[in-house]
């Protein structure tokens, strides 16, 4: 349900006022795992969305709760008898422009996550403590402020600002009672940035950009200095398209990771990501053309958990948009993707795409798509096949019929296993993200 108001001020100022609320009850397709119990992934989730904004000020409020079936949960061998994973969350930000130069915006967010887990073994989880049983609760709270400037100096059109961000764990619960044992329990974050988008003609532009970032850390963690850095080039003209970009970033090991892993540890070292992308792009009136290449590496990567991975990445992405008149049209996408040392894959090679048409014909949509994949790991092939027909009865009302992955054969991934009782590797279970399903939906707007 969507609902937008206008209040007009006797000063000619416009408020607007936007709500939305929504409902979905999932049930989703079970994962046989070898036991009379498969796993569920079953959620629902109910959201409200809504905003104030006049011409110069915005205030954002949502608030989401969600109940899911976590599957394995915290199972070595994948046969949990409880695995519950509930979140509630609180989002409200209000931003602010001063003038034409100056703007702020200030946030808080509240998340409550809520665990509860059962095995006939041991779990998994570190909060658990080599127990069967775990009922836990966090409270995580952060706090956003920042303040920009923007203005346009000649050829020059620079934004600079700062801006600060708390990141606390307020509390952790187990049982009921107060289980929060580390001293490590927040993280600051300060930033300074600054970016230059400079005209080098009509049809050309030359962009840098600075990022420093300052985290703090208490219980006695250390601390981290990231440095962010862009250059970049971008041509353009009535067909032809060119951009380029030379780019250095770094990441911390987030908070969560950190308290439940490292808490004994430290000093992990931030990730390091030298990349460089290129982009050439070709359009006509009924048609349009993209490549686009890109190439990173990892030093000091986070993704081995001990800071000394170094993943190369290798992406081309090409695409084909025509427009065969107003209401016919088509997409195509080929991608391919090569990994060296990637965690414990010395290397791995990714190859997908899809291709999907969109028609309509007075009152009726549709839409026939489909999505190929393969990777080296399996050289297996997935497709994922979504038609649907929607029928706009009224300009408020639309029915819609849809199939999505109507042949069962959408790209899966694997939750691995451990038998408790000798350590041995188990057959991973082979999950997809996509259930066989047709749906019929009604929207009605009002």
């Amino acid at each position: 349900m969507t609902r937008k108001v206008s209040v007009t001020e006797s000063k000619q100022k416009i408020l607007h006022i936007m709500v939305n609320f929504s409902h979905t009850d999932a049930k989703r397709e079970t994962i046989y795992n070898g036991t009379s119990t498969p796993l569920s992934r079953d959620f629902e989730r109910t959201q409200l969305f809504s905003y104030i904004k006049s011409e110069d000020q915005i205030f954002h409020l949502q608030v989401m709760k969600k109940n899911t079936d976590s599957l394995a949960g915290m199972s070595w061998d994948a046969t949990p008898l409880v695995s519950r994973l509930d979140y509630l969350n609180l989002h409200m930000d209000y931003g602010i422009d001063f003038n034409e130069y100056w703007h702020a915006q200030f946030a808080y967010d509240w998340l409550r996550t809520d665990m509860a887990q059962a095995d006939e073994f041991p779990l998994l989880w570190p909060d658990a403590l080599g127990s069967n049983v775990f009922n836990g609760e966090y409270k995580n709270s952060t706090y956003t402020a920042e303040l920009t400037y923007k203005e346009t100096i000649g050829n020059n059109r620079v934004t600079a600002g700062v801006k600060w961000r708390l990141k606390k764990l307020d509390s952790f619960t187990k049982d009921g009672q107060d289980a929060l044992l580390s001293p490590f329990t927040e993280e600051m974050i300060s930033s300074i940035f600054f970016q230059d988008q400079y005209a080098l003609s009509d049809q050309e532009l030359l962009t840098l950009g600075v990022s420093y970032n300052y985290i703090s850390r208490n219980g006695g963690m250390e601390n981290d200095s990231l440095l962010q850095l862009r250059l970049g080039y971008i041509y353009t003209s009535e067909h032809w398209s060119y951009k380029t970009y030379l780019y250095r970033t770094q990441f911390a090991l987030d908070p969560l990771t950190r308290y439940l892993y490292f808490s004994t540890i430290s000093d992990v070292e931030p990730q390091t990501t030298l990349g460089m992308t290129h982009e050439v792009a070709y359009k006509e009136e009924n048609y349009h053309l993209r490549l686009m290449l890109l190439m990173m590496r990892d030093e000091d990567g986070l993704v081995q958990n001990t800071g000394t991975g170094e993943t190369r990445y290798f992406f081309t992405i090409f695409n084909y948009d025509y427009d065969f008149d107003l209401n016919n049209k088509m997409n195509l996408q080929v991608y391919y993707a090569k990994y060296k040392k990637l965690a414990n894959i010395d290397r791995l090679e990714d190859v997908s795409g899809y291709l999907s048409f969109m028609n309509s014909y007075e009152e009726f949509d549709f839409y026939n798509g489909v999505v190929w994949h393969q990777n080296s790991i399996n050289d297996k092939n997935y497709f994922d096949v979504t038609s649907s027909v929607s029928w706009n009865v009224n300009e408020n009302l639309t029915l819609t019929l849809k199939g999505e992955n109507l042949l069962d054969k959408a790209k899966k991934t694997s939750i691995f296993r451990i038998d408790p009782s000798t350590g041995n590797m188990l057959a991973p279970l082979e999950v997809s993200p996509i259930d066989r399903r047709i749906t019929l939906e009604l929207e009605y707007l009002f």
